[in-house]
């Protein structure tokens, strides 16, 4: 039987931009995970096809607001973007009561070996690509 876990993580980039007397100064740029209980509602729609799935997700719309400091001397311009990102894990069970095989697996010379009270093995880490045991998906807008 397969398995397959995916994790979303929806982040925030909100960049903000003041002019000083029309000169450009302060760039600032934050990014942070989008504070939301339960992601699954953003899933639009799973299509299957032969090399995998796609699966269309719903992203809050970029949007900038202006505004003036200092009595009108600063005009600070902010902008929030969205992007996802996906880490997913494939498991197989072979046989009833033996541990799955988990993808993507190290290399077979490696001595790591899937442990399922090991967090870093059974809990996606979104701050770090290439973990073993996680697949890094890429994540492609349109619109």
């Amino acid at each position: 039987m397969l398995a397959v876990k995916p994790h979303l993580q929806l982040l925030e980039t909100k960049s903000e931009r003041g002019y000083l007397l029309g000169v450009s100064d302060m760039p600032r740029t934050t990014v942070t995970p989008f504070a939301k209980p339960e992601l699954k509602t953003d899933v639009l729609l799973e299509e299957e096809f032969d090399g995998g799935t796609y699966v269309y997700l719903k992203t809050p719309v970029t949007r900038s607001a202006e505004s003036q400091r200092w009595l009108g001397a600063a005009d600070l311009i902010e902008t929030w973007t969205y992007h996802w990102n996906v880490r997913i894990q494939l498991q197989i069970q072979t046989k009833e009561g033996e541990a799955p095989m988990v993808f993507p697996a190290p290399d077979p010379e490696d001595p790591l070996v899937y442990n399922t009270d090991d967090p870093n093995h059974t809990e996606p880490d979104f701050s770090k690509k290439g973990r073993p045991f996680w697949y890094d998906e890429q994540v492609r807008y349109y619109g």
